[in-house]
């Protein structure tokens, strides 16, 4: 017969066994979110521009082009080189190399490494979660990192940002077991907390925020003793004597960013409020900024409703708002516009510090609306996101619009250059297509020109795209001269870009100035 003292121990021991079953049914469902569609909108810009990296001939010529021209340190594009290797496809210097597939399609493909970065910080969630709270608070926690729609939406991207998340939680996790340690840190955590830093800093720069953040953590928990010290410098000069080779890729990037008008300060900040609604509700734009002050005051609430853990809440709160103003500071007089992804790291903590407030056995009630509200905008936004007529850039439809149109002789022109790329991988027609941007049009028009003389060409479809990161230069009648004339205008409006193809075919009477 079970006596009254046993019968607790028993329903403990039956939720612990039932424990892990939750969090496969929450990995699960994070998987279902993130797998689905995935490769029914097309790869837009910045993901194609990470396939041409991943489908280089060689390693080494991976490692040209990622300092050429991408932003990005290189180890996601390593991943990314090696997850691609089995496909036939390679990226020339000029074009598409398609081996004996060419119709193939790589949009869902090459996502697939996102998705499991994706699902690997919804596992790191729980881990984090748990280690600050208990397993309950731990598995709602995870619940809403598997429906984040701002976590899916970049789990759905060939970009790095989901194993920058990643990597930002596992350090998270190293360090948090360090603030543990009732005395010195062993060196073993050390070397592991240093070993992570270097993975994400060749990731994303920026993660070296998350860093700082970490460090100013560690000295106000008063942790700073002789050895401690000892352990963090040496840790430190290790991270950077390990990222010291790609130190003069950054420097040659950001001299180009300071050519470039500085971004207003409340430009920056008024962008910054914009974000945390985006990470706590999902990365579509409404109402941006009023959206913004709404979620800063949920998490004031969730923040407060935390206060019989305030330790641990202190430690959410730090970092949410620590990589925000330390952004602000680093960025002052800089070029950079800033978007939400690029502190994607804080949104896992957001989520962390509503599921916590749940733990107010006091105010319950107010902790459970709160979290309902974030997962039901949450499942709003993916309602959005998933609809078939949602796309980032439209390039597919780019594409079949050339192909159905195309005759001998006809070409492409594009505008900013670097748009040729992802029309070369969605395009599949005969024509050959040329990046003509220059900040002197007088050169572009000349271009023009001596492509028409070269190729006989009558006709030439200009494709310009504007979005976040991709501006034409100016006008499309300023490439053209009096010889050529606009027959049509097409426009193809995405969530980040609109991609606007123009069709000129000279005019009969100067048709023959364009014979070789």
């Amino acid at each position: 017969m079970m006596t009254d003292t046993a019968k607790p121990d028993a329903d403990a021991r039956t939720a612990t066994r039932r424990m892990p079953l939750a969090w496969v049914l929450v990995l699960s469902l994070a998987a279902g979110f993130r797998f689905w569609g995935l490769g029914s909108k097309a790869l837009w810009l910045d993901e194609v521009m990470s396939l041409r990296l991943a489908t280089q001939p060689t390693l080494a010529s991976m490692l040209r082009e990622a300092a050429s021209y991408d932003n990005h340190p290189p180890f996601y594009a390593l991943l990314h080189f090696l997850w691609l290797r089995p496909v036939e496809m390679r990226w020339g210097p000029d074009r598409v190399q398609w081996g004996n597939n060419p119709g193939l399609r790589l949009d869902g493909y090459a996502r697939v490494p996102s998705v499991l970065f994706g699902l690997g910080t919804v596992a790191l969630t729980l881990l984090v979660a748990r280690q600050l709270f208990n397993q309950r608070l731990a598995l709602l926690a995870g619940a809403l990192a598997a429906i984040s729609a701002f976590q899916v939406y970049f789990s759905q991207e060939a970009r790095p940002y989901a194993l920058v998340t990643l990597l930002a939680l596992g350090l998270t996790c190293v360090f948090l077991r360090m603030l543990a340690t009732p005395e010195h840190v062993p060196a073993r955590l050390w070397c592991a907390y240093a070993l992570l830093g270097i993975l994400l800093l060749y990731t994303f720069v920026l993660g070296l925020l998350a860093i700082i953040t970490h460090a100013l953590i560690f000295a106000a928990a008063g942790r700073l003793s002789r050895r401690n010290i000892i352990g963090g410098c040496l840790a430190s000069v290790g991270m950077a004597l390990a990222f010291l080779p790609w130190l003069p890729n950054l420097a040659t990037a950001w001299r180009l960013d300071a050519r470039l008008p500085a971004v207003p300060f409340n430009a920056r900040v008024s962008g910054l409020v914009a974000a945390f609604g985006q990470w706590l509700a999902g990365p579509l734009d409404f109402e941006p900024f009023l959206l913004g002050v709404s979620a800063l005051g949920l998490l004031t609430v969730a923040f407060i409703l935390c206060r019989r853990t305030t330790q641990r809440a202190a430690i959410l709160g730090a970092h949410i708002l620590l990589p925000a103003c330390l952004y602000l500071i680093v960025s002052f007089g800089a070029a950079w516009h800033f978007q939400p992804k690029h502190l994607i790291f804080v949104a896992p903590f957001s989520l962390m510090l509503v599921a916590g407030a749940v733990g107010n056995a006091r105010w319950r009630g107010l902790a459970v609306g709160l979290v309902l509200a974030v997962a039901l905008a949450n499942l709003g936004e993916l309602a959005v996101y998933y609809d078939t007529t949602y796309e980032k850039e439209r390039w597919r439809e780019v594409a079949t619009y050339l192909e159905s149109r195309e005759e001998v002789g006809d070409i492409i022109l594009t505008d900013p250059a670097y748009v040729v790329t992802p029309l070369n991988y969605h395009y599949r027609g005969r024509m050959t297509a040329w990046g003509i941007s220059a900040d002197d049009p007088r050169r572009a028009v000349r271009r023009i020109e001596d492509i028409s003389r070269v190729a006989g060409v009558r006709r030439a479809f200009f494709v310009a795209c504007s979005s976040r990161v991709a501006r034409p230069r100016v006008l499309t009648e300023n490439y053209f001269g009096p010889a050529w004339q606009p027959i049509s205008l097409r426009v193809f409006d995405g969530a980040l870009g609109t991609i606007t193809v123009t069709t000129f075919v000279l005019r009969p009477e100067d048709q023959n100035l364009t014979l070789p």
